[in-house]
């Protein structure tokens, strides 16, 4: 694997991470996807918790199970990897970016990847793909609830399905915004050249 290749991963993951924790940290863009009162305040409980590690306010909601609080546990330190593996592959970025040859092809990498991958997650199964993704991230098993938990009455299915969109429009977001940042410093820069 060339080091372009490294960096364009690099790089595409790193947006990647930064979108997952913008959405899974924003009890703003949570709002208008919760269905009741009731599970907007567990939302801002919740979202305070994996901010602040405070884990008090979280008693204070009727009917959790002390499995629902053990998974609570379990995605915040998944939300603190995935922020100290966004700050290291931001730091592991600056090192390889001098010796990088094709700096565009970096910034139209996270594009491709995303236009490669997408098809695949719009024909498949997003219940099946959900509970994939659980069973890695939380072997323990903490993460089957029944109907009427508090963790699904506050974020119902269609809630992560939303919430996976919204990860993708921020990717895309974030690519597009950079890609448009370098055209534009490369033009400044070649102006400032002239000069």
């Amino acid at each position: 694997m060339t080091r372009d290749t490294v960096t364009a991963l690099t790089y595409s993951i790193l947006i990647i991470l930064i979108s997952v924790l913008i959405v899974s940290l924003s009890h703003s863009l949570h709002q208008k996807e919760l269905l009741t009162p009731t599970a907007q305040e567990n939302d801002l409980i919740f979202t305070t918790y994996f901010q602040t590690g405070n884990p008090l306010h979280m008693t204070d909601i009727k009917g959790i199970t002390e499995n629902e609080v053990e998974h609570m546990f379990a995605v915040r330190k998944l939300l603190l990897i995935a922020s100290i593996l966004a700050f290291t592959l931001g730091i592991f970025l600056v090192v390889l970016w001098e010796k990088v040859q094709e700096k565009m092809a970096i910034f139209l990498s996270p594009l491709l990847i995303l236009w490669v991958s997408a098809p695949a997650f719009l024909f498949s199964n997003f219940d099946k793909l959900f509970l994939t993704f659980h069973r890695i991230l939380f072997p323990q098993g903490n993460y089957f609830f029944p109907e009427s938990s508090v963790l699904i009455s506050t974020y119902p299915a269609t809630f992560f399905a939303t919430m996976g969109l919204l990860i993708v429009k921020y990717y895309l977001f974030i690519s597009v915004g950079l890609l448009f940042i370098k055209i534009v410093s490369d033009k400044i820069y070649v102006l400032i050249q002239r000069f």
